[in-house]
C-alpha cells in the first residue's frame, strides 16, 4: 500500500500545515476496507487448520476492530465538509509527478474543469 506515503510528513512537507482533504479520508476508507478483506481471508484460512501458529481469537478480535476503524473513518469521511477546487488542484499537483499517480491526477484535473463549482471525488 503506497497511500501511507501521502500521510507522512516527511514524504511530503507540506503536511505539517495542510488539513486533512475528504479525498484523503475516502483513501485511508479503502485502504481499511482492503486489509479488512485480507484479514477476513486470513481469519478463514487459519480457521480450517488443526494446527495453528496464530490464535483464531487474536484474529477475530483484530477483525472486529478493523470493522470498527472502517466504520469510525467512514464517519470521520462523511463528517467532512468537502474539498474545494483549490484543495483538490493542489493535491493533483502534489501527486501528478509520483510514479504511478499521473494517470489519477490527470482525471482529477479533467474533472475539475468539467464542474469547478461541484467537489470532485476521484478513487
Amino acid at each position: 500500500m503506497e497511500v501511507y506515503k501521502f500521510f507522512y510528513p516527511h514524504f511530503n512537507p507540506l503536511h505539517f500545515s495542510t488539513p486533512l482533504r475528504q479525498q484523503e479520508l475516502g483513501e485511508l476508507s479503502q485502504s481499511a476496507v482492503l486489509l479488512r478483506r485480507a484479514l477476513e481471508f486470513a481469519v478463514h484460512r487459519n480457521s480450517g487448520l488443526e494446527r495453528r501458529r496464530v490464535s483464531q481469537e487474536q484474529l477475530e478480535s483484530a477483525l472486529k476492530a478493523l470493522r470498527y476503524i472502517e466504520r469510525i473513518l467512514l464517519s470521520v469521511e462523511d463528517a467532512h465538509p468537502g474539498d474545494s477546487d483549490q484543495d483538490l488542484e493542489q493535491l493533483a499537483s502534489e501527486r501528478k509527478e509520483l510514479p504511478g499517480w499521473k494517470s489519477w491526477a490527470s482525471i482529477l484535473e479533467s474533472e475539475l474543469k468539467k464542474s469547478p463549482n461541484k467537489p470532485a471525488k476521484v478513487a
